[in-house]
C-alpha cells in the first residue's frame, strides 16, 4: 500500500504560482478574542480552510450557541451552568488557547478531548499556572496531558508565573484570556530563555488591535494585561494574514529548482507582518533567495544562482550557522532545502522542536537519511556536514502525524526519481492543498492512496 506518489518533471520551465492559506496561528488569536467579546467566527473573514481552524471554530461556535456573551456571565451570579464536552480534534495551539478560555468563564464545566497524537504533547505548565491563578481544572487520564475537566470561573488573575521553555502558547493562551480576569494579570515568564517570541507579540499586537491593555518589560520576561474588555467591533480586523509558515516550504522550493521563478499571489511583507515567520524573507535570503513584493500584494521569488553557488561553496568550509529559536516552524523547509542545494549547516536553539506535532528533530533527521543526506543533531541542534548516505530509486517519506515533516520532504522529490509520502492527508491540519498546489507546480502522480 502506498502513500502519495510524487514525480517532478523536470522538462517544465517558466513560473510556478502558489495561492497560500491564511495564517492559522493569527486565526487562532482572532477566535478567542471575539469569543470572550461574543463576536461569532462568522465575522472574520479570510479564516483558514484547515482542520485546526475548523476545529476550534466549532469549540467557539458551541460556547457562544450556549453562552451569547461570555462577558456577561461575569456579571449574572445567579446564571445557571452550562455543561459542554468539546474535541478540539489535533489542533495543539487550539486545545491550550481554549483550556485558558473555559477556565475564564464563569459557572460553566467543560470536558475536553482530542485526537491520541495530541494526547501525548505536554500541557502541565499551563494548566498549573492557571490553577495558580485561580482556575479549576483536573486532567482526566494522566497528569499533565490531556483530555481535562474544567470548572469555569472568575479568575483572580494578578502576578502570577509560567515557564515559556517549551513552548510560548502557553504564554499566548494566559494573557489571550486575562482582561476578564478579576485583577488582570501580570505575568513573569519563569526558567530557561522564552522560545518563539514572535509568537507572544503577534498576541499582543492583536490584543491590542482588538482594545487590550498590554505592557511588556524586561526583555518579555513581564507581560502586564489590564482588566478592559475587547471591543466587539475590532474583531473583523483580525482577519489572518496569508501564512508566512506555509510560504517556507515554496522558499524551500525556490532553491530545489532555482532554474524558476516563484509567484505567491498575497503575502504580507516583513515590516508590515503579525507573523515572526515573516523572518523567512530574511533567512532564505542568506542562500540567494530574493523575494520582490508587488504593489499588487503579490510576491516572487527568484534564486540568485551565483549567490547560491558561492554560498554552497563557502559551507564546505564554514557550515551556516542559524539561530532559529523565534522561528521553529521554519526549521523543517530551512533543513531539507539547504540540504537538496548542498549547503552545509548548524541550526541551533531548537530544543523545543521535540514537542510538537512529533519530534521534529528526530523526524527530520530520519527521513534526511533516507534521501540521501546524513545529518547529525543534539538535544538542541540540527547539522549536515556534507555526508551522504545510499538511497534507493525509491523512497517512502513517514510523516508522523506531522503536517510540516510532508511539506517539507515532498519537496524533495525535485531531486529523486521517486518520492511517496505516507499519510499524506496530515497536510489537512494547516494547507489542504498544498499537493494541488505542487502539482500545478509539477509534481505528477498525486493521487491519494491508503497509507501503509
Amino acid at each position: 500500500m502506498k502513500g502519495k506518489e510524487l514525480i517532478y518533471d523536470r522538462s517544465l520551465e517558466g513560473e510556478i504560482r502558489v495561492t497560500l492559506p491564511t495564517s492559522k496561528s493569527m486565526a487562532a488569536r482572532a477566535l478567542i478574542i471575539g469569543a470572550l467579546a461574543g463576536v461569532r467566527p462568522s465575522a472574520i473573514s479570510s479564516l483558514p480552510v484547515c482542520t485546526d481552524t475548523t476545529e476550534l471554530t466549532a469549540a467557539v461556535n458551541a460556547l457562544l450557541d450556549a453562552i451569547p456573551s461570555p462577558a456577561l456571565r461575569l456579571a449574572e451570579p445567579d446564571a445557571p451552568t452550562v455543561c459542554l464536552n468539546l474535541d478540539l480534534g489535533l489542533g495543539g495551539t487550539s486545545l491550550r488557547f481554549f483550556t485558558a478560555l473555559a477556565a475564564s468563564v464563569p459557572r460553566t464545566e467543560f470536558e475536553l478531548e482530542c485526537a491520541a497524537p495530541l494526547k501525548k504533547r505536554p500541557l502541565a505548565p499551563l494548566c498549573e499556572a492557571l490553577n495558580t491563578a485561580g482556575a479549576e481544572i483536573q486532567y482526566l487520564d494522566t497528569p499533565g496531558y490531556p483530555p481535562l475537566f474544567i470548572k469555569g470561573v472568575n479568575i483572580p488573575g494578578g502576578d502570577r508565573g509560567i515557564s515559556a521553555s517549551i513552548s510560548s502558547q502557553f504564554v499566548s493562551a494566559m494573557i489571550l484570556c486575562a482582561p476578564y480576569w478579576k485583577e488582570g494579570l501580570r505575568l513573569s515568564l519563569t526558567g530557561d530563555q522564552p522560545v518563539s517570541v514572535p509568537y507572544i507579540d503577534m498576541t499582543i499586537r492583536m490584543m491590542r488591535r482588538a482594545g487590550a491593555q498590554v505592557e511588556v518589560s524586561e526583555g518579555h520576561r513581564i507581560i502586564s494585561v489590564g482588566k478592559a474588555a475587547y471591543d466587539p467591533a475590532s474583531i473583523p480586523s483580525l482577519a489572518p494574514e496569508a501564512d508566512w509558515s506555509a510560504a517556507s516550504y515554496f522558499y524551500e522550493l525556490a532553491l530545489a529548482v532555482p532554474e524558476r521563478k516563484i509567484l505567491i499571489s498575497s503575502l504580507t511583507p516583513p515590516s508590515e507582518s503579525l507573523q515572526g515567520d515573516s523572518g523567512c524573507a530574511g533567512i532564505f535570503s542568506r542562500v540567494g533567495i530574493d523575494t520582490d513584493f508587488k504593489a499588487d500584494g503579490s510576491a516572487i521569488l527568484t534564486c540568485d544562482r551565483e549567490r547560491l553557488r558561492q554560498t554552497v561553496e563557502a559551507s564546505r568550509v564554514n557550515p551556516l550557522e542559524f539561530d532559529m529559536s523565534d522561528t521553529p516552524d521554519l526549521v523543517p523547509a530551512l533543513a531539507v532545502g539547504l540540504c537538496l542545494a548542498g549547503i552545509r549547516y548548524s541550526i541551533r536553539g531548537i530544543g523545543h522542536l521535540r514537542h510538537k506535532e512529533s519530534d521534529r528533530i528526530a523526524a527530520i533527521q530520519n527521513e534526511l537519511e533516507k534521501i540521501g543526506y546524513g545529518a547529525d543533531s543534539t538535544e538542541n541542534t540540527l547539522s549536515w556536514t556534507g555526508r551522504r548516505t545510499p538511497i534507493s530509486e525509491s523512497e517512502t517519506i513517514d510523516t508522523y502525524h506531522d503536517h510540516r515533516i510532508a511539506m517539507a520532504f515532498a519537496v524533495a522529490a525535485s531531486r529523486l526519481p521517486y518520492l511517496s509520502i505516507r499519510d499524506p492527508k496530515v497536510v489537512e491540519k494547516s494547507f489542504p492543498d498544498y499537493f494541488g498546489v505542487l502539482k500545478e507546480a509539477g509534481f505528477g502522480q498525486m493521487d491519494f492512496g491508503t497509507a501503509d
